[in-house]
Formats: C-alpha cells, sequence, structure tokens
C-alpha cells in the first residue's frame, strides 16, 4: 500500500460568467434578473409609444443565450415582425457603463402568441 499525506489545495478565484470564484469547485449561483423595469413614453391612446424594458442579470449573458418577453397581452404592436432592441449594460469585471453587441439584433415579435423574443 502507498500512503499519500492529505495536501491543502487552493481553489480558483477566477471569475467565469461574471461570478467571483466561478472558477472554483461546486461554487453554484442561480442565474436571476437584478432589474425588472418596464416603462413607456406615453399614456395616450393614438399616439407613439416607446415601450422600454430594462433588464440586468447577476450573470454575464453569453452569445447564443435568448431573452424571451412574454405577458404583453394589452399591447398591439402593428403585426409580427422585426422589433429594434438597443442594449447595453455594465462589464462586471470592471463596474464601467459599455454598450454591448450582444443583444443588437432586432427582437421578433409574434402577435399571434404575443412573444418577444431576442438573441
Amino acid at each position: 500500500d502507498i500512503s499519500i499525506e492529505p495536501q491543502v489545495v487552493e481553489a480558483s478565484t477566477a471569475q467565469i460568467y461574471g461570478v467571483l470564484n466561478g472558477a472554483s469547485p461546486l461554487e453554484v449561483v442561480v442565474p436571476f434578473f437584478e432589474t425588472k423595469l418596464v416603462a413607456q413614453t406615453s399614456p395616450i391612446a393614438g399616439t407613439a409609444n416607446t415601450i422600454t424594458i430594462s433588464l440586468s442579470a447577476n450573470v454575464n449573458l453569453e452569445s447564443g443565450d435568448q431573452i424571451v418577453i412574454a405577458g404583453l397581452t394589452p399591447f398591439t404592436i402593428l403585426a409580427s415582425g422585426t422589433v429594434p432592441v438597443v442594449s447595453s449594460g455594465v462589464n462586471t469585471s470592471t463596474g464601467l457603463p459599455e454598450q454591448f453587441a450582444l443583444f443588437c439584433n432586432d427582437g421578433v415579435w409574434d402577435q399571434t402568441t404575443r412573444l418577444l423574443s431576442f438573441a
């Protein structure tokens, strides 16, 4: 038999997906939106109205991730098709604001299911 003495091993403190100590074994974080805010530019019927949805996640979203917004039942967007999406955020490493190219494509609105999705 060979006996090996127990050793102290240092765990990595590197960030993964914006999670401090994310590279550490068994570090688990449940993703959620820290900020969930919906606002509009006008409550007046028949006028132009821009709906702004602000989301901030506790982890970094990665290329290929998809966000689907449901429950827009009182709203009627002209028809199914594309909806302009502007994305910005804060770099979790530096804490400084930055424009993200991650979600700068148009969203897709489906009038039948009333779902707005973008990736």
